[in-house]
């Protein structure tokens, strides 16, 4: 038998969560290059043909929280108690994803197995 993906992982944490009451969001990780196109053309090697663009004030974005940070961070409602004025606050969550085949002993988080 096949270990589910990542992604149907995910899915089905985040309705699991929201039924509880959690905010949970994807946290995609990574970067991207940003500039004005000068040049595009198309190189080949042993592992197919690759598209090549020349960028002008070319600058480096990076996206999500960091490399490591867990899939699906957000926050929770929790009552505070009544000697604090019986408000609710929001409390920061986030839950790493796992399947059969990711190790999950080398994170620094939990896992979440369904």
């Amino acid at each position: 038998m096949t270990s589910p993906r990542h992604g149907t992982i995910v899915q089905k944490v985040l309705l699991h969560v929201t039924l509880l009451g959690w905010r949970l969001f994807k946290n995609a990780v990574g970067s991207a290059w940003h500039g004005i196109v000068t040049e595009e053309g198309m190189v080949s090697d042993n592992k197919g043909n690759w598209k090549v663009i020349e960028l002008h004030r070319a600058h480096k974005i990076t996206y999500g929280l960091r490399k490591g940070s867990s899939d699906l961070p957000g926050w929770r409602t929790v009552k505070i108690t009544p000697d604090m004025v019986g408000e609710r606050i929001a409390q920061f969550c986030a839950v790493e994803c796992r399947g059969g085949g990711r190790s999950w002993r080398t994170s620094l988080y939990c896992r979440y197995r369904l």
